[in-house]
């Protein structure tokens, strides 16, 4: 299909879209490239936290040089004590996220919590550059149909080819993970498998089978009309 296919109104329509589309993706990676520095500094203090926090008497502690938190259930509330004193607006806190922390602590050790939470934060990134790959390629996608004469090019069926594998990817990242932390910590991550990222990564490949099949019609068609010329 060349551009000569499309009336003027149906190429607008396109090149605009195709436009939107490409804006989108980079405010994505934009966003993601913004919470990767967060994700990477929480990862390293996490460890710090961790060595500094015990389960004592049913009471969670984090103590630090001169500062102590101790965080407990009284009258089925969660309450905060900073350095033994109460902390105003904290009576209300979720006591069975308290009661899963504490078995947490109480079943493994220090140095296993921080192997399990930075591996976490290990496949967390892993996630996250899997989607800005794929955001990525889908730019470059709507850029080469918003500037090019034709969306049926070797290069946007490679875009579309790599979309996919990366898809593939994030479908098969989580289940793995699951699997390998109920094995290694009989940690049940309750991740679910979702039939739409499949159904989305198959209609992603499927489409670049028949980009690269309306490339090669192209191709062909220009070749014949080079031949009768």
């Amino acid at each position: 299909m060349s551009k000569e296919g499309l009336d003027k109104n149906s190429q607008n329509n396109l090149k605009s879209l195709s436009k939107i589309i490409e804006i989108i993706a980079k405010i994505g990676r934009i966003a993601i490239y913004i919470c990767i520095p967060f994700i990477i500094f929480v990862a390293i203090i996490t460890p710090v936290v961790i060595n500094h926090t015990e389960l004592k008497d049913d009471e969670i502690l984090f103590k630090y040089e001169d500062d102590k938190v101790t965080i407990k259930v009284e009258d089925d509330k969660v309450e905060v004590y900073h350095n033994d004193k109460k902390v105003d607006g904290e009576k209300d806190g979720d006591v069975v996220a308290f009661n899963s922390v504490k078995k947490v602590l109480d079943k493994y050790s220090n140095k296993q919590l921080i192997g399990y939470v930075e591996a976490g934060f290990i496949l967390m990134l892993t996630y996250l550059i899997l989607i800005i790959l794929i955001l990525k390629h889908l730019g470059k996608l709507f850029k080469n149909i918003h500037v090019g004469e034709t969306p049926f090019t070797l290069d946007n069926v490679e875009h579309m080819r790599k979309m996919s594998i990366y898809m593939i990817s994030l479908i098969i990242l989580p289940i793995i993970t699951s699997i390998l932390y109920q094995l290694v910590a009989d940690i049940n991550l309750s991740i679910s498998f979702s039939l739409v990222s499949v159904i989305e990564m198959l209609f992603v490949m499927a489409m670049s089978y028949i980009f690269k099949y309306g490339y090669e019609l192209q191709s062909d068609s220009k070749q014949k009309m080079y031949d009768e010329d």
